[in-house]
């Protein structure tokens, strides 16, 4: 049986978040060599500047039968993923940390602790999809409000980290 201790966890986990940003980055160069003379938003090949890397693929992967369906069916699999797991953790903490605190039913059953959690994963979905089409600036609001929810979670998790004496209390 293998073991990893944190640091090589940490290292494996830097390396893999390295070679991911590398990846990225090299895709966002072969974009901008391939698009720096042709603009496809002036020649009606796309109408947004996102649609850059879909362009490339369909442009670069098109002759190849079944490589733009499966480059699709990645990304959209790959989102769908993240939205649902984002979902379902939004519910799960709403249950455990507010519902049984503010209900006092600490022994719900199984069955309400379901039902309860999906009623509250369709609550999120909704007001995602409303706040969507009501704020064209959301990824906006969505960094700042994360960036003044993250310093501070992460000062607790470095003072816990390099702080030995610091306990639960």
């Amino acid at each position: 049986m293998f073991m990893c201790s944190n640091a090589s966890t940490a290292i494996i986990a830097w390396l893999s978040f390295t070679l991911y940003v590398a990846f990225i980055g090299l895709c966002g160069c072969i974009i901008y060599a391939k698009y720096n003379q042709c603009d496809h938003l002036r020649t009606k090949r796309s109408s947004k500047p996102d649609q850059s890397y879909p362009v490339f693929v369909l442009e670069t992967l098109g002759q190849y039968p079944g490589l733009t369906g499966l480059f699709t069916g990645g990304s959209l699999s790959a989102s769908l993923s993240t939205i649902s797991s984002g979902i379902n953790s939004m519910a799960t903490v709403i249950v455990e940390d507010i519902y049984k605190r503010i209900i006092f039913d600490h022994s719900m059953s199984r069955r309400k602790q379901e039902f309860v959690s999906k009623i509250r994963s369709l609550l999120i979905l909704f007001f995602a999809f409303i706040v969507s089409y009501l704020v064209d600036h959301v990824p906006l609001i969505i960094f700042q409000l994360a960036g003044s929810f993250v310093p501070p979670i992460l000062g607790i998790y470095l003072l816990g980290f390099f702080a030995p004496q610091v306990n639960s209390r």
